[in-house]
């Protein structure tokens, strides 16, 4: 009797906003599913709970602590990724964030800093991937 493969069994997943939540889940069931963990936030404190709980499952998780809306730190993301992994097979772009309040007593600042993270952070890191993807002939 042939072994059930696990559905994501030899991926690699990066996850961003990995630290709790959503991608906290995400990650988790990606791990139960055999793929391998790159998670990202802004904390390592976070990082470091969840990677353990990934680690618990028998998988690699690897934990980048960075603000995705600096380009600085998506490159330094990716860089991780590939001198541990070498690729990326899936990327969610899960961090995001929001800022309480009225829009009409909102400050531009924070308004540039939503839609840096929320917008120009997950467009930052789709096209890393999606350029990784290409080279390696998936279909994009």
């Amino acid at each position: 009797m042939q072994k059930d493969r696990k559905l994501l069994e030899g991926k690699i997943a990066l996850i961003t906003g990995g630290g709790r939540g959503i991608g906290k889940s995400v990650a988790l069931a990606f791990a139960v599913e055999g793929a391998d963990i790159v998670i990202t936030a802004r904390t390592d404190e976070q990082l470091k709970a969840v990677a353990d709980e990934i680690k618990s499952l028998g998988r690699t998780c690897v934990t980048v602590a960075a603000d995705i809306s600096d380009d600085n730190n998506v490159e330094r993301v990716f860089k991780h990724t590939f001198d541990n992994f070498g690729r990326v097979d899936i990327l969610v772009n899960n961090a995001g964030i929001a800022i309480d309040g009225p829009f009409s007593e909102m400050k531009m600042e924070d308004w540039d800093q939503t839609l840096n993270v929320n917008l120009r952070g997950a467009a930052l890191c789709a096209k890393i991937a999606l350029c990784d993807m290409l080279k390696r002939g998936e279909r994009g």
